[in-house]
């Protein structure tokens, strides 16, 4: 629930607020077709900040099991010498 507010803020720092399109020197519409670069570059952004966040959550996945891996083999070894 806090990747679309982190892609909301890393997308309005590197570009601007949004609906701040250029109209042109003339007053009127641009003449090009289509969104405004900032637009189509903007698009990335969110997806991109998705990827790395879930890169971080699988990292912390594999850390976390072999975490419990290694706190089991200690748990099997107390047990031993407990046995003892």
């Amino acid at each position: 629930m806090i990747i679309p507010p982190i892609a909301y803020a890393v997308t309005f720092a590197l570009f601007g607020p949004p609906l701040h399109f250029d109209t042109g020197s003339r007053g009127g519409p641009s003449d090009s077709f289509g969104p405004p670069p900032q637009i189509a570059v903007a698009r990335i952004v969110p997806i991109l900040v998705s990827l790395i966040s879930l890169g971080i959550g699988i990292r912390q996945g594999l850390c976390f099991q072999s975490g419990a891996k290694s706190m089991s083999a200690i748990k099997n070894y107390r047990r031993g010498l407990m046995r003892n």
